[in-house]
């Protein structure tokens, strides 16, 4: 298992960046873009 894998995290991270900025401007067409992405890979 590899902790802290900086791919990884440079993935999540912009991911929750995405979802962030979807939240905090009510763009629900982005919200739920980014809200399954990563979950079903």
């Amino acid at each position: 298992m590899t902790l802290n894998d900086p791919a990884t995290l440079a993935e999540v991270t912009a991911q929750f960046m995405r979802y962030e900025a979807a939240l905090t401007t009510n763009d629900v067409a982005g919200w739920t873009s980014c809200s399954g992405t990563a979950r079903w890979r």
